[in-house]
């Protein structure tokens, strides 16, 4: 979007066009150049070549922007990466845990077994031991 326009008493052209503003991300950066010349054909020609000149600035703008977008993507897939890491990891830890205690509880429950049967063995010696009093004292 630029234009050649015919300045003043002067009579010499001038070239004007809007570029993209860094600061507000619009097109309201006014760059404007005296074309040295009065003939209109001359500054035709010149604005062809200032608009390539700023169109391929705004091209190489343009893809610094996407080479942006490319790297976005990749930050984006590396955090989730280290996000389901952390998970993966405390869902292992927390079944490591899991698996720790139901180790522990087996043993124990094998402790139990055996102490019941040790008991009922101790009772069952007991129960003799009264039996042999018994005999022994009548």
């Amino acid at each position: 979007m630029s234009s050649i326009y015919r300045k003043g008493r002067d009579g010499y052209f001038y070239y004007q066009t809007y570029i993209l503003n860094e600061d507000t991300g619009k097109k309201d950066k006014k760059i404007f150049h005296s074309l040295g010349t009065k003939d209109k054909k001359v500054a035709k020609e010149k604005q062809l070549i200032f608009d390539s000149q700023y169109n391929s600035k705004l091209a190489t703008k343009k893809s610094r922007i996407s080479n942006n977008f490319l790297v976005y993507p990749k930050i984006v897939v590396g955090s989730l990466v280290v996000i389901l890491a952390i998970i993966t990891n405390g869902i292992i830890s927390s079944q490591r845990k899991i698996m720790e205690q139901e180790n522990v509880l087996m043993k124990n429950r094998k402790i139990l077994a055996e102490n019941r049967a040790l008991n009922k063995k101790i009772n069952s010696l007991k129960d003799s031991l009264r039996l042999l009093k018994i005999q022994f004292f009548l």
